[in-house]
């Protein structure tokens, strides 16, 4: 959603071509005043087919592939009105948006895999 909708300016994957394709019964709740009982209810309530959301997987990062390699230096300059969190740079919303996120949840991962007694990170 981030590099579709944010820093291309287009509907994402999932709200166009992938509707009700992605593997998910039905989407994440949205990041408001509600988001921890509806993040809750969600996660008792979805239904993954993996096999499908690796399909799903595979052409979001086709499509953020094909976006990153077009990128000129000039491009990770381009500002993004992000509304009440401002101006931010193309460059700054795939470090921090992206590249970031995608650190972040990596953790959260590593870290319920300990507890449960599996290797966390792979090294």
């Amino acid at each position: 959603m981030t590099v579709q909708r944010f820093l291309q300016g287009h509907s994402p994957l999932y709200e166009g071509e992938w509707v009700g394709k992605t593997g998910v019964s039905i989407p994440m709740p949205p990041m408001d005043e509600h988001w921890s009982a509806a993040h809750e209810a969600w996660a008792h309530a979805v239904v993954i087919d993996l096999d499908q959301l690796k399909k799903y997987s595979q052409a979001v990062y086709g499509a953020t592939d094909t976006y990153l390699a077009g990128l000129s230096d000039s491009d990770l300059e381009t500002e993004v009105d992000l509304g009440a969190w401002g101006k931010k740079s193309v460059a700054y919303m795939l470090t921090n948006f992206v590249y970031g996120h995608t650190f972040s949840l990596a953790g959260e991962i590593s870290a319920l895999k300990g507890i449960q007694g599996a290797k966390g990170y792979p090294f």
